[in-house]
């Protein structure tokens, strides 16, 4: 038996002004062909969790087309339809019996706001009706019914931070060949749960996360249920889409998928006031990381989350700690102009710099700062532990400068703060220091949490920012309002 394995993933805020061209996948990701399994497999990810799969049942995997940007602003319709053209050519060639599609769910794109929907009814158009397709999303999936109806099954993370990517792979690709098998005859259920919850609350490991995630694999003891998903949705897309989502795939029992999923989300619902959380202003978070009686202090700069569509370049953190003294305190910021300069005055030189702050406006005001250029390097790392774990990271050319008690870290590119390689392959040892600010939501804990004396969400300017009343949606169904 021949599977065809391929994708485009992307996570679109469709607030962000700068839009996802096919220069950012290019930049990022894309796989072609038999380098695919070669790039993923032994990693923490979806591709390598089905290849596990396939290879131990004697299937032959197909790669085809894996495509992946950073989350940021929709992706431009040329560079979708010439990727989707190149998915859909390869996957026609490879004559499979079978489809396994990595998606995210929330890819928006210029003139389709259920983008990863129409990826699925094209590889649908293109395979036929008696060719099985199951997919893998992320957690953060606006699970739309027409991706549902379209899939024979989909399965999704189960963790955030997500460190469950190559199960989902494997459980994708499992229920894959159960279908190609005759041993299940998938029978899928959707319900949308009228929910926007604060993103600090979708942590799988705290409440009441925790327990939903508890209810949905007590649900699965069922032998006629093969999966109870659960997706908290994406809230900087602006779909119809948008919300929380639960899909139900029981074998050849349609009334038992609805019944189980209408129940789990009626609960889900009966809890929306937990689902609220509060963060630390500015000032008081500035003050807790002056001079920490014990370190590091981690301060979450929330409305910068790199990983839900933002520049990673901003700077009122920063700012605070510069203009209050703060020791020993890491900032790291994502400003290419500023490495440039640090190169070209090499290391140990004083330099000026106007750091931040550049991309949108969005995310606060440019920096002016002094400081000594401690180190220069290419921005390389490979992660290592449960979050991407044996994935290859690139930050690009990186300069680290000393400015008093603060030590920027500047890269040429954007990176999530998800693995404590990305310092330590400049030199820093994360442990040693007195503050760090991470431009996260959640993805950082995995890496950062056994190391933190106090973690400190703070209630920042920007893209990401949990208060939604800030931003002007159009698209939301009328039972959601921010």
């Amino acid at each position: 038996m021949r599977i065809a394995i391929g994708g485009i993933w992307h996570e679109s805020n469709t607030f962000a002004p700068t839009p996802t061209r096919l220069a950012e996948f290019e930049a990022l990701t894309i796989d072609r062909g038999g380098p695919m399994l070669d790039h993923w497999r032994g990693t923490e990810h979806e591709i390598a969790g089905i290849l596990d799969v396939a290879e131990a049942a004697g299937v032959e995997p197909v790669p085809t087309l894996f495509a992946r940007a950073w989350p940021a602003g929709a992706i431009e319709r040329t560079a979708y339809d010439g990727l989707l053209e190149e998915l859909l050519a390869g996957i026609v060639a490879s004559r499979p019996e079978g489809v396994v599609l990595v998606l995210h769910g929330a890819a928006v794109v210029d003139g389709l706001l259920e983008a990863d929907a129409h990826t699925a009814q094209a590889v649908r158009d293109a395979v036929g009706s008696d060719v099985p397709i199951t997919i893998a999303l992320d957690l953060h999936a606006n699970l739309s019914p027409a991706l549902v109806d379209i899939a024979d099954a989909v399965t999704i993370y189960r963790t955030y931070p997500h460190i469950d990517r190559r199960e989902t792979g494997a459980r994708a690709a499992s229920m894959l060949l159960e279908v190609m098998r005759g041993a299940l005859r998938p029978t899928t259920a959707i319900a949308k749960v009228p929910l926007l919850p604060h993103i600090l609350k979708q942590e799988t490991d705290a409440e009441p996360m925790r327990t939903i995630q508890a209810r949905a694999r007590a649900l699965e003891r069922n032998e006629r249920i093969r999966a109870v998903d659960l997706a908290s949705g994406f809230a900087w897309a602006d779909v119809p889409s948008a919300g929380m989502s639960v899909v139900v795939t029981t074998h050849d029992a349609q009334e038992l998928a609805a019944s189980t999923c209408r129940s789990l989300a009626d609960a889900i619902l009966s809890e929306r006031d937990a689902f609220r959380a509060e963060l630390t202003d500015v000032d008081q978070a500035i003050a807790a990381a002056i001079a920490p009686e014990r370190r590091p202090v981690l301060l979450v700069d929330i409305a910068d989350n790199i990983g839900g569509g933002t520049p990673g370049d901003g700077t009122v953190l920063l700012d605070g700690l510069l203009r209050t003294g703060a020791r020993d305190a890491i900032v790291i910021i994502a400003d290419p102009e500023s490495v440039n300069r640090c190169c070209s005055a090499g290391v140990g030189a004083t330099v000026k710099l106007t750091v931040g702050g550049k991309v949108d406006g969005l995310h606060g005001r440019p920096v002016d700062v002094e400081g000594k250029v401690r180190r220069l390097c290419d921005g390389v790392f490979l992660n290592i532990g449960q979050m991407r774990d044996g994935i290859v990271d690139d930050q690009g050319l990186t300069a680290v400068v000393a400015c008093g008690g603060v030590t920027l870290v500047l890269t040429s590119k954007k990176m999530m703060p998800w693995n404590l390689e990305q310092l330590r392959s400049c030199g820093i040892e994360p442990t040693r220091a007195g503050s760090i600010v991470l431009k996260s939501a959640v993805a950082y804990r995995a890496a950062y949490l056994p190391i933190a004396a106090e973690v400190i969400t703070v209630d920042t300017p920007g893209l990401t920012s949990p208060n939604l009343s800030r931003f002007t949606y159009r698209n939301l169904p009328p039972e959601l309002r921010p």
